[in-house]
């Protein structure tokens, strides 16, 4: 692994620590989303709505507005482009939990 791959790995984790701490406060939680498989997690690093209504859509929006703002922080930061952070975050988020087709 190279240099430049441990770095995105380490930036990637630490959005993917910090998605974890910014959780929306909505009526459904992305955990009670996620165990009634109403979402999944997309290789760009952000998640889809596989099923429910208006309150799994603002979910999904909101996850993944947040989602976007830790991606450009890391990216900037770094001086990398998003769509890196991205990937990295959305291998990390796909082993960990259901992945879209």
């Amino acid at each position: 692994m190279t240099r430049f791959s441990k770095v995105l790995r380490g930036l990637a984790l630490g959005a993917t620590l910090t998605l974890a701490a910014v959780a929306p406060a909505l009526a459904m939680s992305l955990e009670e989303a996620r165990s009634q498989n109403l979402v999944c997690e997309a290789a760009d690093g952000l998640i889809r709505a596989t099923g429910g209504g208006g309150d799994v859509q603002a979910l999904v929006n909101s996850t993944n507005a947040q989602r976007m703002q830790v991606y450009q922080a890391s990216a900037s930061k770094e001086g990398v482009p998003v769509i890196q952070i991205q990937a990295v975050s959305g291998e990390q988020l796909r082993q960990k939990y259901r992945p879209c087709n």
